[in-house]
């Protein structure tokens, strides 16, 4: 598997430039690469092009996201050379599910680069509170919940948790592609569908499922992460009450929005709509996440906040898990969907896996793991609290 990746590292005085170009190319020629690498004057900056195996790629990235000048690089494309059906997007076999995901962000996040597990990893159920799941979908096939999984429309066949929308698929392959190896329970509670708009008393029930599940006797079927990547306006004072109440069980994961707005609160208010809203009052176990774009940096849709926002992840073209329509579709397993929700899905899915293969973290450690071991990059730096884009390779190391 070869990428191709693009970027430019910004320095100091233009006199830098003739130290960091020679650097680049020296550790990137040690590995067997032959790196393209142009001066760049205003503003004083070196544009490199590296081409390779995909692992030895990321190695060199890695290292140079070590160096003193690696929190400086900007524009950075990444690319998936495919030796066929060029143009489409990449897919490329996960270890959860079929062959599929999104090959581009999980080299993006650090997730082709894990090591082996050093012992068995645990089952880690996460509650995906959104649309419903297409149960059917061969990728979802051994990681569905085995509670008595429920919808929360009022009128509805409770038993009914088909996916009309699709928004609840997406997210759920996802989480899965993230976790990669880890045994992954998913637990989709539906409250909204194609006929029926996102209702905070709807989610309040489907939360309230959820902490109840927390007292289990059987462990492994305890929701230990729960994602939250859509909005009901102002919300409600149950909804609040039992997202409070989540919150202190679980690692939730909330989207920031789409709005392109500043969630932070100034004199008492925000634009921050429920659920991101509740997160004001600081938990240590809540994670709202921004999306990048293409070119690892702020999406131009994605809602930020550097007080408010934890950290962000690919959100733009992100290859998931589909719904199908008719026997026809079944064959399209998959498909392309960008937002701050495949965001919060990547970071549910790290979360999870951080918690399968170190089943001994609280949900503030996770937190802490995932927060404090991003790649930090300028277009971030004011953003999002964290000045980073989640790397779940090194939110391992960091939990180890």
């Amino acid at each position: 598997m070869k990428v191709v990746q693009r970027f430019q590292i910004l320095v100091d005085s233009p006199g830098l430039v003739l130290t960091v170009g020679p650097a680049v190319q020296k550790d990137a020629r040690a590995e067997g690469l032959s790196p393209e690498v142009d001066d760049i004057q205003q503003p004083p900056s070196v544009a490199v092009r590296l081409e390779g195996a995909a692992p030895v790629v990321a190695k060199v990235m890695a290292g140079i996201r070590k160096s003193s000048f690696g929190p400086c690089i900007r524009h950075d494309v990444l690319r998936v050379v495919r030796q066929a059906d060029a143009g489409k997007p990449a897919l490329g076999e996960t270890k959860n599910g079929v062959g599929g995901g999104d090959l581009r962000s999980r080299l993006r996040i650090g997730a082709e680069e894990l090591p082996p597990p050093a012992t068995t990893p645990v089952p880690v159920t996460v509650a995906i509170v959104d649309s419903g799941l297409m149960v059917g979908h061969p990728a979802f096939e051994d990681h569905l919940w085995p509670g008595p999984i429920k919808q929360f429309i009022k009128g509805n066949d409770e038993k009914d948790i088909s996916d009309r929308d699709g928004h609840g698929t997406e997210l759920a392959g996802t989480v899965l592609d993230a976790a990669r190896d880890a045994p992954i329970k998913l637990m989709p509670l539906k409250f909204f569908d194609t006929a029926t708009s996102a209702r905070p008393d709807n989610a309040a029930a489907a939360l309230e499922f959820v902490l109840e599940s927390m007292t289990d006797e059987n462990l492994e079927k305890r929701p230990k992460v729960v994602l939250l990547a859509w909005d009901v306006g102002l919300g409600s004072a149950r909804l609040q009450r039992v997202f409070d109440a989540v919150c202190r069980h679980a690692v939730v994961v909330i989207a920031a929005g789409n709005y392109g707005s500043n969630n932070d609160w100034r004199d008492g208010h925000t634009t921050a709509r429920a659920p991101v809203r509740y997160a004001k009052a600081g938990y240590s176990s809540t994670i709202t996440v921004m999306a990048t774009n293409e070119a690892d940096e702020k999406a131009s849709f994605s809602n930020y906040g550097p007080e408010s926002v934890d950290l962000a992840a690919p959100g733009m073209n992100i290859v998931s898990t589909r719904r199908a329509l008719a026997a026809v579709d079944k064959p399209r397993r998959f498909r392309v969907h960008s937002g701050t929700s495949p965001a919060a899905a990547w970071v549910a899915g790290a979360a999870a896996l951080l918690m399968s293969r170190r089943p001994g973290l609280l949900p503030s450690e996770v937190k802490d793991c995932l927060t404090k071991s991003v790649d930090k990059l300028p277009g971030l730096e004011l953003k999002c609290a964290s000045g980073g884009r989640l790397n779940v390779a090194t939110a391992l190391r960091c939990c180890g």
